[in-house]
């Protein structure tokens, strides 16, 4: 089984033994972030809301949370896996919630994470685990977006933090 944590590139490679014979170790699979979650410029309310980038980067916000268009930058963010076994299922796992994107005292929580591939197919879910496809190259890109809770009156600033997506390749 391989497992690939990103961002802290570990890499863990189990090989089996069977009776005498030594099975060759395979290919270690890697997951490498291309592009950054962003949610781009906002202004809070007098009330708590939230701000939703789906996995194809649509932008959408609720309650009193103000959208800005110009000069923002909003996308999902995307991971390419490669070195993997060709054309193998693997168990893609995204987080089930994130409590510590900070800018100043008042961290936010991003929650409801949902994740597409390449061609903006959603991928199903089940308690942020689902199976995707490696391609003949032993390839696949994954996109991913979530839902922030924005605070009332939350202090402007620059929000950042890490997420972590793991694929498992048998």
């Amino acid at each position: 089984m391989f497992h690939k944590f990103h961002p802290a590139k570990i890499v863990v490679v189990l090989a089996s033994v069977w009776t005498a014979l030594a099975l060759p170790a395979l290919a270690a699979v890697t997951v490498t972030k291309t592009a950054d979650l962003s949610f781009g410029k906002l202004v809070p309310g007098a009330t708590s809301g939230t701000v939703t980038i789906s996995p194809i980067g649509v932008r959408t916000a609720s309650s009193s949370v103000t959208l800005f268009n110009q000069a923002s930058t909003q996308q999902a963010a995307v991971f390419a896996v490669s070195g993997g076994p060709l054309n193998t299922t693997c168990e893609l796992t995204v987080p089930t919630s994130f409590t510590s994107l900070t800018a100043s005292s008042a961290p936010m929580e991003l929650s409801s994470f949902s994740a597409s591939n390449v061609s903006n197919t959603a991928i199903s879910l089940t308690n942020s685990v689902g199976s995707i496809t490696l391609d003949g190259l032993g390839a696949y890109t994954v996109k991913v977006g979530a839902t922030l809770t924005v605070g009332a009156s939350e202090p402007a600033g620059a929000y950042t933090g890490n997420i972590s997506v793991t694929v498992t390749c048998p």
